[in-house]
Protein backbone atom coordinates (compact mmCIF):
# COMPACT_ATOMS: atom_id res chain seq x y z
CA UNK A 1 0.00 0.00 0.00
CA UNK A 2 1.42 3.38 -0.96
CA UNK A 3 0.54 6.96 -1.92
CA UNK A 4 1.06 8.12 -5.49
CA UNK A 5 0.85 11.65 -6.91
CA UNK A 6 -1.52 11.99 -9.87
CA UNK A 7 -1.43 15.72 -10.61
CA UNK A 8 -1.07 18.91 -8.56
CA UNK A 9 -2.74 18.31 -5.21
CA UNK A 10 -4.52 15.15 -6.36
CA UNK A 11 -3.06 11.89 -5.08
CA UNK A 12 -4.24 8.33 -4.64
CA UNK A 13 -3.83 5.57 -2.11
CA UNK A 14 -2.92 2.43 -4.02
CA UNK A 15 -4.05 -0.69 -2.16
CA UNK A 16 -3.98 -4.29 -3.30
CA UNK A 17 -7.66 -4.02 -4.19
CA UNK A 18 -8.31 -0.48 -5.39
CA UNK A 19 -7.14 3.08 -6.05
CA UNK A 20 -8.54 5.69 -3.64
CA UNK A 21 -8.06 9.30 -4.81
CA UNK A 22 -7.75 12.28 -2.50
CA UNK A 23 -7.24 16.03 -2.84
CA UNK A 24 -4.78 17.66 -0.47
CA UNK A 25 -5.55 20.92 1.32
CA UNK A 26 -3.31 23.04 3.51
CA UNK A 27 -2.30 21.70 6.90
CA UNK A 28 -2.48 18.04 5.90
CA UNK A 29 -6.26 17.95 5.54
CA UNK A 30 -7.49 15.83 2.64
CA UNK A 31 -10.74 15.34 0.76
CA UNK A 32 -11.07 11.66 -0.13
CA UNK A 33 -13.00 10.44 -3.15
CA UNK A 34 -14.32 7.20 -1.63
CA UNK A 35 -12.62 5.66 1.38
CA UNK A 36 -12.03 1.93 0.90
CA UNK A 37 -12.81 -1.35 2.59
CA UNK A 38 -12.90 -1.82 6.34
CA UNK A 39 -10.30 -4.59 5.88
CA UNK A 40 -7.84 -2.00 4.50
CA UNK A 41 -8.56 0.66 7.11
CA UNK A 42 -5.49 -0.01 9.25
CA UNK A 43 -3.13 0.26 6.30
CA UNK A 44 -4.78 3.47 5.08
CA UNK A 45 -4.58 5.02 8.56
CA UNK A 46 -0.91 4.06 8.88
CA UNK A 47 -0.14 5.74 5.57
CA UNK A 48 -2.00 8.88 6.58
CA UNK A 49 -0.21 8.97 9.93
CA UNK A 50 3.22 8.68 8.31
CA UNK A 51 2.40 11.47 5.84
CA UNK A 52 0.69 13.73 8.38
CA UNK A 53 -2.67 13.53 6.57
CA UNK A 54 -6.13 13.80 8.08
CA UNK A 55 -9.43 12.90 6.32
CA UNK A 56 -11.50 16.09 6.46
CA UNK A 57 -14.17 14.97 3.99
CA UNK A 58 -15.23 11.96 1.96
CA UNK A 59 -16.88 12.57 -1.41
CA UNK A 60 -18.38 9.22 -2.39
CA UNK A 61 -18.88 8.08 -5.98
CA UNK A 62 -21.46 5.53 -4.82
CA UNK A 63 -22.66 3.49 -1.85
CA UNK A 64 -20.87 0.15 -2.22
CA UNK A 65 -18.91 -1.49 0.56
CA UNK A 66 -15.47 -0.82 -0.95
CA UNK A 67 -16.28 2.86 -1.48
CA UNK A 68 -17.95 3.87 1.80
CA UNK A 69 -16.78 1.07 4.09
CA UNK A 70 -14.81 3.52 6.25
CA UNK A 71 -17.04 6.59 5.90
CA UNK A 72 -18.80 6.28 9.27
CA UNK A 73 -15.47 5.64 10.99
CA UNK A 74 -13.79 8.71 9.46
CA UNK A 75 -16.88 10.76 10.29
CA UNK A 76 -16.75 9.71 13.93
CA UNK A 77 -12.99 9.67 14.52
CA UNK A 78 -11.88 12.66 12.41
CA UNK A 79 -15.07 14.67 12.03
CA UNK A 80 -14.89 14.11 8.26
CA UNK A 81 -17.84 15.48 6.28
CA UNK A 82 -19.56 12.77 4.25
CA UNK A 83 -20.89 13.96 0.90
CA UNK A 84 -22.94 11.69 -1.36
CA UNK A 85 -25.40 11.72 -4.22
CA UNK A 86 -28.90 11.94 -2.74
CA UNK A 87 -29.95 8.50 -4.03
CA UNK A 88 -26.80 6.80 -2.74
CA UNK A 89 -27.16 8.63 0.59
CA UNK A 90 -30.68 7.22 0.98
CA UNK A 91 -29.31 3.71 0.45
CA UNK A 92 -26.50 4.12 2.97
CA UNK A 93 -28.33 5.81 5.84
CA UNK A 94 -29.84 2.66 7.39
CA UNK A 95 -30.07 -1.11 7.20
CA UNK A 96 -33.50 -0.59 5.59
CA UNK A 97 -31.81 1.51 2.93
CA UNK A 98 -29.15 -1.14 2.32
CA UNK A 99 -31.95 -3.69 1.88
CA UNK A 100 -32.75 -1.99 -1.45
CA UNK A 101 -29.33 -3.17 -2.62
CA UNK A 102 -29.15 -6.49 -0.78
CA UNK A 103 -32.84 -7.29 -1.23
CA UNK A 104 -32.58 -11.06 -0.79
CA UNK A 105 -30.73 -10.86 2.54
CA UNK A 106 -32.44 -10.59 5.91
CA UNK A 107 -31.74 -7.45 7.90
CA UNK A 108 -29.65 -9.42 10.41
CA UNK A 109 -27.39 -10.71 7.62
CA UNK A 110 -27.07 -7.24 6.11
CA UNK A 111 -26.01 -5.94 9.51
CA UNK A 112 -23.48 -8.75 9.86
CA UNK A 113 -21.82 -8.31 6.46
CA UNK A 114 -22.46 -4.65 5.62
CA UNK A 115 -23.32 -2.86 8.86
CA UNK A 116 -20.16 -0.73 8.65
CA UNK A 117 -21.59 0.90 5.49
CA UNK A 118 -24.36 2.65 7.38
CA UNK A 119 -23.62 6.36 7.47
CA UNK A 120 -25.67 9.55 7.48
CA UNK A 121 -24.41 11.97 4.83
CA UNK A 122 -23.61 15.49 6.01
CA UNK A 123 -24.38 16.82 2.54
CA UNK A 124 -26.39 15.36 -0.34
CA UNK A 125 -25.76 16.13 -3.99
CA UNK A 126 -28.90 16.50 -6.10
CA UNK A 127 -29.33 14.35 -9.19
CA UNK A 128 -28.93 17.38 -11.49
CA UNK A 129 -26.13 19.20 -9.67
CA UNK A 130 -22.89 19.49 -11.64
CA UNK A 131 -20.51 20.73 -8.96
CA UNK A 132 -20.04 20.78 -5.21
CA UNK A 133 -17.84 22.92 -2.99
CA UNK A 134 -16.02 20.98 -0.30
CA UNK A 135 -14.03 22.91 2.31
CA UNK A 136 -13.43 25.71 -0.19
CA UNK A 137 -12.42 23.42 -3.08
CA UNK A 138 -14.67 23.09 -6.14
CA UNK A 139 -15.35 19.62 -7.57
CA UNK A 140 -17.21 18.94 -10.81
CA UNK A 141 -19.86 16.23 -10.66
CA UNK A 142 -20.92 14.07 -13.60
CA UNK A 143 -23.84 11.65 -13.33
CA UNK A 144 -22.87 8.19 -14.58
CA UNK A 145 -25.66 5.92 -13.25
CA UNK A 146 -25.72 2.23 -14.02
CA UNK A 147 -23.18 0.49 -11.83
CA UNK A 148 -25.34 1.89 -9.03
CA UNK A 149 -28.49 4.05 -9.27
CA UNK A 150 -26.84 7.36 -8.37
CA UNK A 151 -23.20 6.73 -9.34
CA UNK A 152 -21.19 9.88 -10.01
CA UNK A 153 -17.78 10.72 -11.43
CA UNK A 154 -15.85 13.43 -9.58
CA UNK A 155 -13.38 15.88 -11.13
CA UNK A 156 -10.94 17.40 -8.67
CA UNK A 157 -9.76 21.04 -8.94
CA UNK A 158 -6.72 19.65 -10.81
CA UNK A 159 -9.07 18.35 -13.56
CA UNK A 160 -8.43 14.76 -12.51
CA UNK A 161 -11.50 12.61 -13.22
CA UNK A 162 -12.23 10.04 -10.52
CA UNK A 163 -14.40 7.53 -12.39
CA UNK A 164 -15.24 5.18 -9.52
CA UNK A 165 -16.57 1.86 -10.85
CA UNK A 166 -17.96 3.13 -14.15
CA UNK A 167 -14.86 1.72 -15.84
CA UNK A 168 -12.30 -0.90 -14.88
CA UNK A 169 -8.78 -1.30 -16.22
CA UNK A 170 -8.13 -3.96 -18.84
CA UNK A 171 -6.03 -5.87 -16.29
CA UNK A 172 -8.99 -5.98 -13.90
CA UNK A 173 -11.38 -6.98 -16.68
CA UNK A 174 -9.07 -9.81 -17.69
CA UNK A 175 -8.82 -11.22 -14.17
CA UNK A 176 -12.51 -10.90 -13.19
CA UNK A 177 -14.85 -13.86 -13.56
CA UNK A 178 -17.91 -11.67 -13.08
CA UNK A 179 -18.55 -8.00 -12.38
CA UNK A 180 -21.58 -6.25 -10.97
CA UNK A 181 -23.77 -3.56 -12.46
CA UNK A 182 -27.16 -2.51 -11.10
CA UNK A 183 -28.54 -1.71 -14.57
CA UNK A 184 -26.31 -2.85 -17.41
CA UNK A 185 -28.30 -1.03 -20.09
CA UNK A 186 -27.87 2.28 -18.24
CA UNK A 187 -24.29 1.47 -17.31
CA UNK A 188 -23.31 0.98 -20.96
CA UNK A 189 -24.85 4.38 -21.78
CA UNK A 190 -22.75 5.98 -19.04
CA UNK A 191 -19.60 4.24 -20.25
CA UNK A 192 -20.17 5.56 -23.78
CA UNK A 193 -20.80 9.07 -22.44
CA UNK A 194 -17.28 9.14 -20.97
CA UNK A 195 -15.85 9.18 -24.49
CA UNK A 196 -16.45 12.95 -24.44
CA UNK A 197 -15.09 13.61 -20.95
CA UNK A 198 -12.24 16.10 -21.05
CA UNK A 199 -9.81 15.63 -18.16
CA UNK A 200 -6.04 15.71 -17.71
CA UNK A 201 -5.87 12.42 -15.79
CA UNK A 202 -8.32 9.64 -14.98
CA UNK A 203 -8.45 7.48 -11.85
CA UNK A 204 -10.29 4.16 -11.95
CA UNK A 205 -11.13 2.61 -8.60
CA UNK A 206 -10.25 -0.76 -10.10
CA UNK A 207 -7.62 0.25 -10.82
CA UNK A 208 -4.97 2.91 -11.43
CA UNK A 209 -4.34 6.38 -12.91
CA UNK A 210 -4.46 6.84 -16.69
CA UNK A 211 -3.74 9.58 -19.22
CA UNK A 212 -6.79 8.63 -21.30
CA UNK A 213 -9.76 6.27 -21.14
CA UNK A 214 -11.12 6.24 -24.69
CA UNK A 215 -9.12 3.11 -25.52
CA UNK A 216 -10.53 1.10 -22.60
CA UNK A 217 -14.21 2.05 -22.88
CA UNK A 218 -14.92 -0.47 -25.70
CA UNK A 219 -13.35 -3.26 -23.65
CA UNK A 220 -15.58 -2.41 -20.69
CA UNK A 221 -18.68 -2.47 -22.88
CA UNK A 222 -17.63 -5.73 -24.52
CA UNK A 223 -17.06 -7.32 -21.10
CA UNK A 224 -20.73 -7.00 -20.13
CA UNK A 225 -22.00 -7.87 -23.60
CA UNK A 226 -19.87 -11.03 -23.57
CA UNK A 227 -20.97 -11.85 -20.03
CA UNK A 228 -24.61 -11.64 -21.09
CA UNK A 229 -23.93 -13.85 -24.12
CA UNK A 230 -22.26 -16.37 -21.81
CA UNK A 231 -25.35 -16.60 -19.61
CA UNK A 232 -27.62 -16.82 -22.65
CA UNK A 233 -25.59 -19.78 -23.92
CA UNK A 234 -26.52 -21.69 -20.74
CA UNK A 235 -30.24 -21.47 -21.61
CA UNK A 236 -31.46 -23.98 -24.17
CA UNK A 237 -34.87 -24.79 -22.73
CA UNK A 238 -36.99 -22.80 -20.24
CA UNK A 239 -35.19 -22.65 -16.90
CA UNK A 240 -35.93 -21.28 -13.43
CA UNK A 241 -33.61 -18.88 -11.67
CA UNK A 242 -32.16 -21.31 -9.12
CA UNK A 243 -31.26 -23.85 -11.79
CA UNK A 244 -29.78 -21.15 -14.00
CA UNK A 245 -27.78 -19.67 -11.14
CA UNK A 246 -26.37 -23.12 -10.42
CA UNK A 247 -25.31 -23.38 -14.08
CA UNK A 248 -23.65 -19.96 -13.93
CA UNK A 249 -21.76 -20.84 -10.74
CA UNK A 250 -20.55 -24.14 -12.20
CA UNK A 251 -19.68 -22.54 -15.53
CA UNK A 252 -17.58 -19.90 -13.77
CA UNK A 253 -15.91 -22.50 -11.57
CA UNK A 254 -16.86 -20.55 -8.47
CA UNK A 255 -17.13 -22.17 -5.06
CA UNK A 256 -20.14 -20.93 -3.11
CA UNK A 257 -19.80 -21.99 0.50
CA UNK A 258 -21.37 -19.06 2.34
CA UNK A 259 -24.48 -16.90 2.25
CA UNK A 260 -22.29 -13.90 1.38
CA UNK A 261 -20.84 -15.61 -1.71
CA UNK A 262 -24.22 -16.92 -2.79
CA UNK A 263 -25.71 -13.44 -2.54
CA UNK A 264 -22.78 -12.03 -4.51
CA UNK A 265 -23.29 -14.48 -7.38
CA UNK A 266 -27.03 -13.87 -7.34
CA UNK A 267 -26.56 -10.07 -7.45
CA UNK A 268 -24.22 -10.33 -10.44
CA UNK A 269 -26.40 -12.78 -12.38
CA UNK A 270 -29.78 -11.04 -12.14
CA UNK A 271 -28.68 -7.83 -13.94
CA UNK A 272 -27.34 -9.94 -16.82
CA UNK A 273 -30.75 -11.58 -17.18
CA UNK A 274 -32.44 -8.18 -17.04
CA UNK A 275 -30.07 -6.91 -19.75
CA UNK A 276 -30.96 -9.89 -21.95
CA UNK A 277 -34.64 -9.08 -21.44
CA UNK A 278 -34.03 -5.38 -22.14
CA UNK A 279 -32.33 -6.28 -25.43
CA UNK A 280 -35.08 -8.70 -26.50
CA UNK A 281 -33.07 -11.90 -26.28
CA UNK A 282 -34.85 -13.38 -23.28
CA UNK A 283 -38.31 -13.29 -21.76
CA UNK A 284 -40.06 -14.49 -18.63
CA UNK A 285 -42.95 -16.95 -18.54
CA UNK A 286 -45.04 -18.22 -15.63
CA UNK A 287 -45.84 -21.94 -15.79
CA UNK A 288 -47.58 -23.74 -12.90
CA UNK A 289 -46.87 -20.82 -10.55
CA UNK A 290 -43.16 -20.85 -11.43
CA UNK A 291 -41.11 -18.27 -13.30
CA UNK A 292 -38.99 -19.48 -16.21
CA UNK A 293 -36.51 -17.71 -18.44
CA UNK A 294 -37.14 -18.49 -22.10
CA UNK A 295 -35.16 -17.65 -25.24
Amino acid sequence: MFIKKVKGNTFLVETSFQSIPFYKLEGGKIIMVDCGLIEEREGILNLFSMEGLKPAAVLATHAHVDHIGNAAYFQKEFGARIIMNEVEAAVANSIRGLKTTYSTLAATDIMKHFGNMVVEADEKIGMHEDHVEVLGADFRIIAVPGHSPGHIAVLTPDNVACIGDTLASCDVLGSSRMMYSFSISKDLESKRSLMDLDADKFVLSHKGAFDEIRSIIPANIKYFEDSADEVLSLIETPVGFEELLDRVIRHKGTKVASLYKYNRMERMTRPLLEFLIDTGRLRCEIVDNRLYYVK
